[in-house]
C-alpha cells in the first residue's frame, strides 16, 4: 500500500512592506493620470482692437478719488480692499476673484481691462449697464494703484508733446516686424522687407520739432534720433547676414529703449523690455515689445523670459 506523506504547503515569497506601499502608490498615480482631467478654463483675453483703446481719463488725484469711491461700492465685496481677492463675499463665489494687485496686471492694457469690466465674466457681472464709460475708466485708474509701486511702469524722464510720443510709437510699430522676423525662420529676407518702413519711422523722429520740447530734452532728442538712424543704417547694410543683423538690431534696441525711457510713447499699454539670456559674446542685448510674451529675436528659447522693465507712455501728473 502506497502511503502519501502530506507536506506543509509552501509559503509564497514574502514581499517587503515598502515594496507593497510603493507599488500601491504607483498604481494610484497611473490611475490618476489615466482618469479624465477637468478642463482648464481658457485664458480670458480681450479682443486686440479693444485692448488698443486708449484711456481718456488722466490718472490724476480727482480720477483716483472717483475711482476709489466706485471700487469700494461695486468691487470691494469680492476683490477686497487691497484688490487681492479676499473680499467678504469671495468665499461664496464659484471662482476666486482675480488678484488686481498682481504685478502681471500691468501686462494688460487699460483698454483690455475696460473691455473686461464692461463685458463681465461670471461670477463677475458686466458693468456696461451699471457704470458710465468715464466711471469705468476711473475705476481702472484706481485699480492701477493697488499693485506694488515697484511693479508699475516707469514714467519717462521728460514730459513731451503728444506729437513726439506718437513719433516714437510709429518707430515701435515699425520695429516690431523686424523683431518678429529675426525671431522666426527666413529671418534675413523677412527683416529686409520690414526695414524700409522702419527707416521712414526713424526719419520721423528727426522731423519732429525739437523746439517744442523741454529745454533739457532738446539736444538729447536729436542725439537719440541720430543714434536710431545710425543703427537702422547698419541693419540695411547687413543684408541677409543674420549675425550682423542681430548685432545691428541690438544697437537699435538699446537706442530705442533709451528713447522710450526719456520721452515715453503713445501706446495703449506699457512697452516691455526683455533681456537676452544667456548673453551673446559677453554682452547682454535687449529688445522691446508691446506685449509681455517674449519673442526672442536673438534665437534663444523665450518661453520663460519675463520683462525686465515696463515703460509708461507719459509722465504721471
Amino acid at each position: 500500500m502506497i502511503s502519501l506523506k502530506l507536506r506543509h504547503p509552501v509559503a509564497p515569497p514574502r514581499v517587503p512592506t515598502g515594496f507593497l506601499i510603493v507599488g500601491a502608490l504607483l498604481a494610484l498615480a497611473v490611475a490618476a493620470a489615466m482618469a479624465p482631467q477637468p478642463a482648464q478654463p481658457a485664458p480670458w483675453v480681450a479682443p486686440a482692437r479693444a485692448a488698443k483703446k486708449l484711456n481718456p481719463e488722466h490718472r490724476d488725484a480727482n480720477s483716483l478719488k472717483v475711482g476709489k469711491k466706485i471700487f469700494e461700492r461695486e468691487c470691494l465685496s469680492c476683490h477686497g480692499a487691497k484688490g487681492v481677492g479676499d473680499g467678504p463675499k469671495a468665499a461664496d463665489l464659484e471662482r476666486h476673484p482675480g488678484n488686481l494687485a498682481a504685478p502681471a496686471m500691468w501686462d494688460q492694457t487699460d483698454g483690455a481691462l475696460f473691455w473686461k469690466i464692461s463685458e463681465g465674466n461670471a461670477p463677475m457681472p458686466a458693468t456696461k449697464t451699471l457704470l458710465s464709460e468715464d466711471e469705468r475708466w476711473h475705476v481702472i485708474n484706481y485699480v492701477r494703484t493697488l499693485a506694488p509701486p515697484e511693479s508699475a511702469p516707469t514714467s519717462p524722464q521728460y514730459a513731451v508733446p503728444e506729437t513726439h510720443r506718437r513719433a516714437i510709437s510709429a518707430v515701435i510699430r515699425a520695429y516690431e516686424p523686424v523683431r518678429a522676423a529675426l525671431a522666426g525662420s527666413g529671418a534675413g529676407a523677412a527683416a529686409a522687407k520690414a526695414l524700409p518702413a522702419l527707416a521712414d519711422a526713424v526719419g520721423g523722429l528727426r522731423q519732429a520739432e525739437a523746439g517744442t520740447l523741454p529745454d533739457a530734452a532738446r539736444s538729447t532728442w536729436l542725439e537719440d534720433a541720430d543714434a536710431c538712424a545710425a543703427a537702422v543704417g547698419k541693419l540695411v547694410s547687413a543684408g541677409d547676414d543674420i549675425a550682423k543683423l542681430r548685432e545691428a538690431f541690438a544697437a537699435l534696441s538699446a537706442s530705442l529703449v533709451r528713447v522710450v525711457e526719456r520721452y515715453g510713447h503713445a501706446e495703449a499699454g506699457p512697452v516691455f523690455v526683455f533681456m537676452e539670456t544667456p548673453a551673446i559674446s559677453g554682452q547682454t542685448p535687449l529688445w522691446v515689445q508691446t506685449d509681455a510674451k517674449a519673442q526672442d529675436p536673438f534665437g534663444a528659447p523665450s518661453e520663460k523670459q519675463t520683462p525686465t522693465k515696463r515703460l509708461a507712455g507719459q509722465r504721471s501728473s
